[in-house]
């Protein structure tokens, strides 16, 4: 019986990436690297080790990124978006998967872990925080899987995104290729990236079926989230107009929820730009 595999994926954590040009696909060298970002993604989908059924969320900008030819043909595809509180997670509620990965994740916006660092949205966005920790998408990305009763075993990334996951779950197989903090800086090239998306995903994959209890969390009894905003008019906006938004400075508001679902959805309200 095939097993069922969910994977989101990102660019800003791919190998190279450094610059904001080599995700946004309206510059030349965005074809560059949306071709690094999926082969790393079939070397992921090939570096399976038991027949599966892989669902691949392409969750990066447009979410027209991954190049379907380069794909095996066992992936099924999920692109676009929709008005889904899921969002980078989009599908992770259409069927029971025995367990997620996330691919070309990046630092938290405001973490100073990367060049690329941010959450969501450079543009709209200073920083996340979560029951007062400072989150990006992959903290939201392992909390959805987890809501929906699916372990997260192995992320690719940069170093901020693999800290943040295993800040999470120490279990979790992470895949570090870039760091741009402290001494040992380091930009894995190509061929590298591959062999260690290969050798960890396996690795991620052997642990998982010895002991499946390890990749369980607890998703927390209570959610505050503050979003601090770039623009303040945004922040005074979505106070007027989102419910149960409260505002604690010019540019940041808080909201409270004890059901993550909820969170999700009000975050979507408040993620989107509002024109005064």
């Amino acid at each position: 019986m095939k097993q069922s595999i969910y994977i989101s994926t990102d660019i800003e954590g791919v190998a190279w990436t450094s610059d904001w040009d080599e995700g946004d696909d309206d510059c030349r060298i965005y074809q560059v690297f949306r071709t690094i970002m999926t082969v790393e993604l079939a070397t992921l989908a090939e570096s399976v080790v038991k027949p599966s059924k892989i669902v691949l969320r392409d969750a990066h900008g447009s979410g027209k990124n991954v190049l379907k030819r380069m794909m095996p043909k066992y992936v099924r595809l999920i692109q676009g978006w929709n008005k889904e509180p899921t969002n980078m997670m989009r599908g992770i509620n259409y069927k029971k998967y025995d367990f997620a990965c996330l691919h070309g994740y990046h630092a938290a916006g405001d973490s100073g872990l990367s060049p690329l660092a941010h959450t969501f949205s450079s543009d709209s966005f200073v920083a996340f925080t979560l029951n007062g920790k400072l989150v990006g998408e992959t903290t939201f990305a392992i909390y959805t899987a987890a809501y929906f009763g699916v372990p997260l075993v192995y992320v690719c990334g940069d170093y901020g995104a693999v800290a943040e996951a295993q800040s999470i779950n120490p279990h979790i197989v992470g895949t570090i290729t870039k760091k741009f903090n402290g001494r040992d800086k380091f930009m894995l090239s190509e061929k590298d990236v591959l062999e260690k998306i290969k050798s960890d995903f396996i690795r991620a994959q052997n642990v998982f079926y010895k002991n499946k209890k390890k990749f369980n969390i607890k998703l927390p009894e209570q959610f505050v989230l503050t979003l601090q905003y770039v623009d303040k008019n945004q922040a005074a906006l979505h106070a007027a107009t989102v419910p149960g938004v409260r505002q604690i400075s010019p540019n940041t508001l808080e909201y409270q929820t004890n059901d993550y679902l909820d969170l999700l959805t009000v975050m979507r309200l408040m993620k989107l730009k509002i024109r005064a």
